[in-house]
């Protein structure tokens, strides 16, 4: 097993030291939880009441990918189209959510979360944009594709964990299925030939699905830094689902890891630009209408 802390002499960290960190984490933000689900025992419920403020990941690369990574997924990233049809296309796939009941999840920390959201737009259009576009400019599409399967199988551990905690055990058996066969017809996963069989349909399910089939609440509505939005609960579960990601283990080295960290939203991106351009111009609050689509695409995966 490889060592947790970086190999630097300036980060050295003793491996105790870093799980119990985790741990103390990880427990407070589950007594926040926790007192979630109080707080909204009290109430007889979740207020589903309409927002006031009409309208934007749920796998945002930053804030651009929330349908990408929390709407209906196939494993095959879709093809380089750039076409105004297709912006247009997946625009109109988030106001969908907005004709549908809103969902209201607490928001607290709305003026720091605007300033991360901020950060992460402008982050956007000064790093990841022009990084992307260069990289889609280098690399073949086939390249980015395979590698993009591959990425995106060696994580199935983490769908079939979620699956089966949840209870979804035919689900389980489609996620193995799926992995052995892009493992081995698809050499290692960089082929998706189980994408060909309708029998191998999934979603992705995570810790954070699981934990709300749990009854833990969403907590509070948040905006992380790189990864866009969220809830309490479900930074919780991504946390927790890093340690059932193979890649922790098999990448030894730092460096290794922040480059796979950096490769995978740049290639997933690859095939998403302008997307987040053409939701955040046809929206009048951009920040609204991003917390809205999360919220509302993050609701339609649990209640699969």
């Amino acid at each position: 097993m490889k060592k947790i802390a970086p190999k630097t002499v300036a980060l050295q960290f003793e491996t105790r030291q870093t799980l119990m960190s985790t741990g103390l984490i990880l427990g407070l933000m589950l007594i926040l939880l926790l007192s979630g689900c109080t707080h909204r025992a009290r109430q007889g419920g979740i207020n589903n009441d309409t927002m006031a403020v009409a309208p934007p990941n749920g796998s945002v690369t930053i804030t651009a990918t929330v349908a990408a990574s929390e709407g209906a997924v196939t494993e095959t990233p879709a093809t380089d189209k750039t076409d105004e049809s297709v912006d247009e296309a997946f625009a109109d796939d988030f106001e969908d959510a907005f004709e549908k009941e809103q969902i209201t999840v607490a928001d607290p920390l709305e003026p720091i979360n605007r300033a991360i959201f901020a950060f992460n737009d402008k982050l956007y259009f000064w790093v990841l944009q022009p990084a992307t576009k260069a990289f889609k400019a280098v690399v073949p599409e086939e390249i980015r594709t395979s590698t993009g399967n591959a990425l995106r199988n060696i994580k199935a551990p983490i769908r079939i964990a979620n699956s089966i905690l949840q209870g979804k055990f035919k689900q389980a058996g489609t996620e193995f299925g799926r992995f052995f066969i892009n493992s081995t017809a698809g050499v290692l996963g960089f082929g998706d030939p189980a994408a060909q069989h309708p029998v191998f349909e999934h979603d992705r399910e995570d810790l954070g699905q699981t934990l709300a089939v749990w009854g833990f609440s969403d907590g509070i509505y948040l905006v992380l830094p790189f990864f866009g939005p969220s809830t309490l609960r479900d930074a919780v579960g991504k946390v927790g689902d890093t340690f059932l990601n193979p890649l922790r283990y098999v990448l030894d080295d730092s460096v290794e890891e922040a480059g796979v960290a950096v490769y995978e939203p740049i290639n997933e991106l690859s095939f998403r630009l302008e997307q987040y351009e053409a939701v955040k111009k046809g929206s009048l609050d951009p920040y609204v209408f991003m917390k809205n689509a999360y919220l509302q695409i993050r609701r339609e995966k649990i209640a699969k």
